[in-house]
């Protein structure tokens, strides 16, 4: 008996052995693997095994159009025509949170417009997908009015005051000075910017007393004429042209213009899932001597142009708790802790106001269609394929965003621009705490990803929203809950009020 016994307990071994997932397994072993552990999800509730594996990254050259460079440093070393397999760090099955990831690794988790997971079948099965459409400044301006038109909100209250040139009335407007010529107005410093725009060489700087002579550059031609008399040099309506006013009694310590980059990670549009971390600080190497200096590199705070100045980048990307200290610096350790958790919650509620205008478009873009139904197999469970009744639609999908955030002497915050493919600073030789936050930031999102992922195929494949599985995410530690509509939308402040609710208005407080 005792023989039998060993023996026995020596095979079982071994089976379960052979069970558990292992970075070598083929795409069909991983399919299948995925829905066995489904089964024992809805048994016991324990969470399938997450990892990326292989799958179709074809799209990843494609997704981010003006980061060729960018992506072609992060996937040196790999072979051209490998479009398959993502860096071999990756394979492993497991979370990522718990690894150490290589540099060029993490670049590609940055960019990747995509990740197939072992908990949705893998290649086989459902890819993740990254969505974008959503960086265009006009477009994003269209939407933020379209939330205010529906809720009866005072526009300009978490964004700069920002005319669409393209709008023939807005135009003209700006160009023959109707909307510049007020006392207060006329000598305010604006950033006339391509709508499509996000590396800084796009921008041209105007004083609103300035704007009705015209802009030389590339929105040089003739007016519309009719009863306005306005220079040949100008046209109206100018096509995928701003026009976004410098911040208004603008802060900034040390004489130095700054912006703090913020991250979103919509992990889910149906229902709405969204996370935040709150970056760092991007600063001008140069003196800021107020919106009358029209020097370009006094105004612009992204690192490329700094790191032209000087290689120390911790002259200009700082952890955005210094600013605490600079408050603390200005009104004592009382007033400035204060002011410091006052300013949060308004980045946070300038966040929520982002996420709530570019939700609408979200929800009805279709980022793809697969009329062959390529990757979706059955997997035991009622149908996965059903995810693919009319191809992927981005509310199926995820974002990862970068907000561009600058606050005036009140704490109020005003995002200047959001990006869906933010720069990875590749080539900088950047601070080590920088680069760990922004290792676990990215190893975070994809575990998030992937938890988020197989809970709402899992609910459509049986014809639920899965409001009720992602109320009870294993919540990450690093990326923080900005909103969860099963949990009860908006999360708490840090000053312990509830945050901008979706249907509510925004408010600046006043100068």
């Amino acid at each position: 008996l005792g023989v039998i016994g060993i023996s026995f307990y020596l095979l079982s071994s071994l089976r379960e052995k052979a069970q558990r997932p292992r970075e070598t397994d083929g795409d069909s072993t991983i399919l299948r693997r995925a829905a066995l552990e489904v089964n024992r999800w809805v048994k016991t509730g324990e969470m399938p095994t997450l990892g990326i594996t292989r799958g179709d990254y074809a799209t990843n050259t494609k997704f981010c159009t003006f980061c060729g460079g960018d992506l072609e440093w992060c996937q040196k070393g790999e072979k051209e025509t490998n479009t398959t397999t993502p860096p071999v760090e990756l394979l492993p099955p497991g979370r990522l949170v718990t690894r150490v990831l290589g540099e060029k690794t993490v670049c590609w988790l940055w960019y990747s417009a995509s990740l197939y997971s072992r908990a949705t079948g893998g290649k086989d099965g459902i890819g993740i997908v990254r969505a974008g459409g959503v960086d265009s400044k006009s477009g994003l301006l269209e939407a933020l009015h379209r939330y205010e038109k529906q809720f009866g909100c005072e526009p300009f209250q978490t964004y700069p005051v920002t005319l669409d040139l393209s709008d023939g009335a807005n135009c003209e407007a700006f160009h023959t000075g109707h909307f510049t010529t007020s006392a207060v107005l006329h000598k305010v410093l604006w950033f006339v910017k391509a709508s499509n725009g996000s590396t800084g060489n796009h921008i041209q700087l105007i004083r609103g007393d300035q704007a009705a002579k015209g802009i030389e550059g590339p929105v040089d031609v003739k007016c519309t004429g009719g009863p306005v008399v306005c220079r040949s040099t100008v046209q109206c309506p100018t096509p995928n042209v701003v026009a976004s006013m410098n911040v208004r009694d603008i802060w900034t310590p040390g004489q130095r213009k700054f912006d703090n980059r913020a991250y979103l990670l919509i992990a889910s549009v149906d229902p709405l899932v969204v996370f935040y971390r709150m970056g760092h600080l991007r600063y001008s190497v140069l003196n800021y001597k107020g919106s009358e200096d029209l020097d370009f590199n006094v105004h612009v705070t992204n690192p490329r142009f700094a790191y032209n100045l000087t290689n120390d980048t911790s002259q200009f990307i700082k952890p955005f708790e210094s600013l605490r200290d600079e408050l603390i610096k200005q009104y004592g350790p009382s007033v400035g802790q204060m002011r410091f958790v006052t300013l949060k919650q308004s980045v946070m509620n300038a966040m929520l106001s982002i996420v709530y205008a570019v939700r609408g478009v979200i929800e009805h873009k279709e980022l793809w269609k697969d009329a062959q139904g390529k990757r979706f197999k059955e997997l035991n469970i009622t149908s996965w394929s059903q995810v693919a009744h009319a191809g992927y639609e981005l509310r199926w999908s995820y974002l990862f965003m970068a907000l561009d955030i600058a606050f005036d002497t009140r704490g109020n915050a005003f995002v200047l621009d959001v990006n869906t493919g933010p720069s990875f600073y590749h080539k900088m030789a950047l601070p080590e705490w920088f680069r760990r936050e922004r290792s676990i930031m990215m190893r975070e999102a994809a575990d998030v990803m992937q938890e988020v992922a197989f809970k709402k195929v899992y609910a459509r494949a049986h014809n639920s929203t899965g409001w009720d599985l992602l109320k009870n995410l294993q919540l990450p530690s690093f990326w923080l809950p900005l909103y969860n509509e099963p949990n009860g939308g908006a999360a708490r402040g840090p000053t312990g009020d509830r945050l901008l609710e979706y249907g509510a208005c925004p408010r600046a407080n006043p100068l």
